[in-house]
């Protein structure tokens, strides 16, 4: 009987100190896995303008002068992502034809820059492929300035590409109105050009 007891208060002791041993186990926090969220700053920023945009991009050009002529802002990349726009810069020289024509060559630079406040930076383009006569120094539609600032927008993730793809679609219109960089640049961004088209078609591409 005696034996019996002490086997019972044995087996009591060592319960209880595995159970304290338990309560003074340090808590271990799991690991949590980061949730990919959008850049607060960015998402709080506003929406710069085109105009205030491209201030900031002659200012940039390693040879500020009246001689060169830039595109709209265009995307770095279609889909576009990362924020990044690009402006493509030609060089022109007026004729002494009598009439107001220019000959136009390039680019000659590209910048790009991440919105909505980030520094332009400058590369030079050795081999331009635009070279030809203009008669004017290019469209300047409010229809243009919609265009540009509704790309402004999509790449600040503030638009979407199908809820933008209307005002987009002047994009069309200043390439067919511009005879040497129009094509130039739409060769240069065949995605952009090929989506907004096929908006266009109803094909409603990505």
């Amino acid at each position: 009987m005696r034996r019996d007891r002490l086997i019972v208060w044995a087996a009591t002791v060592v319960v209880a100190s595995l159970v304290a041993c338990g309560a003074r186990r340090p808590v271990v926090p799991v690991p949590t896995v980061p949730t990919t969220q959008e850049d607060p700053v960015q998402d709080r920023a506003p929406v710069p303008s085109s105009s205030e945009l491209l201030l900031r991009v002659r200012a940039a050009l390693p040879k500020p002068g009246l001689d060169l002529r830039l595109s709209p802002v265009l995307p770095a990349h279609w889909p576009i992502a990362a924020s990044g726009v690009e402006w493509l810069v030609y060089r022109t020289e007026a004729l002494p034809t009598g009439i107001i024509s220019y000959q136009v060559t390039g680019p000659v630079t590209r910048v790009t820059t991440r919105l909505p406040d980030g520094k332009p930076e400058t590369e030079s383009i050795d081999e331009g492929t635009a070279h030809g006569v203009d008669r004017g120094h290019g469209p300047d539609d409010p229809k243009l300035h919609a265009a540009e600032q509704a790309l402004i927008a999509v790449a600040m993730g503030r638009r979407s590409p199908d809820e933008a793809r209307a005002d987009l679609t002047f994009y069309l219109d200043w390439a067919a109105a511009s005879p040497v960089i129009g094509p130039d640049v739409r060769r240069r961004t065949p995605e952009f050009f090929a989506w907004i088209e096929a908006g266009q078609r109803g094909g409603g591409g990505k």
